[in-house]
């Protein structure tokens, strides 16, 4: 019974030492595996998250300000139309 216990304690050290080495090798190969993807990622001239919303930021804002200066245009075209209607009926 002892001989059979000694031998199922060693067989559970290597078990035990085995799932540890696994470990150990998963996360070397996910390490690893971050490592290319960023490596592919740099080399492709990828923009980072950060750059991305900050252009997308100033986008947003020069979107706004088209939008109030073509208000502004159109309202200085209708005055000017304005003014052209008035000059027209006056020289008449």
């Amino acid at each position: 019974m002892s001989r059979e216990k000694h031998f199922i304690d060693d067989l559970t050290r290597i078990a035990t030492g085995a799932m540890g080495a696994i470990g150990n090798v998963k996360g070397e190969v996910e390490a690893k595996f971050k490592e290319t993807v960023q490596k592919f990622l740099d080399e492709m001239d990828y923009v980072s998250r950060e750059e991305f919303e900050v252009v997308r930021e100033l986008a947003q804002k020069f979107s706004e300000q088209n939008i109030i200066l073509d208000k502004k245009v159109k309202a200085l075209e209708k005055k000017i139309e304005s003014i052209s209607q008035d000059n027209s009926t006056k020289s008449e």
